[in-house]
């Protein structure tokens, strides 16, 4: 009678054995879990954050130290200009940029050597009497 009631007993137990059990890893888990325990994932997820930030960190201050630098220039040549202007030194206006052509008479746009490019290429082809070319 004794294997018999072994049989059923151990029948029973094999039936209601995966309802009572939990694996290793899940009762790591919790405990991980309860105990607020950083996981691997959570690591790798924290040093891809810091490692991305330092990047940004970087490249940012590199930019805000060419701005301070800009500045720095900007405020010496403010001093400068406060300075010649303390002394009763007038600012010069400044010169105009658009210099007409040499020739008499011509008011094209300056090219090259003080010539408009028509009285140019006349000059470089030796075609300018009063302007003779360059040796």
């Amino acid at each position: 009678m004794g294997t018999t009631r072994d049989f059923i007993v151990s029948a029973f137990a094999d039936t209601l054995l995966p309802m009572f059990s939990r694996s290793m890893e899940d009762a790591v888990y919790e405990t991980i879990d309860k105990r607020q325990i950083p996981t691997r994932t959570d690591f790798k997820e924290v040093r891809d954050l810091v490692n991305n930030l330092r990047g940004q960190v970087t490249g940012t201050t590199s930019g805000i130290q060419r701005i301070v630098d800009q500045i720095e220039t900007l405020s010496a040549r403010i001093d400068a200009m406060e300075a010649r202007i303390s002394e009763g030194s007038t600012m010069e206006a400044p010169r105009s940029k658009t210099l007409t052509c040499k020739v008499e008479g011509c008011n094209e746009p300056y090219r090259a050597k003080g010539f408009c490019a028509r009285h140019y290429q006349q000059w470089k082809r030796g075609r300018l009497p009063e302007f003779p070319p360059d040796a």
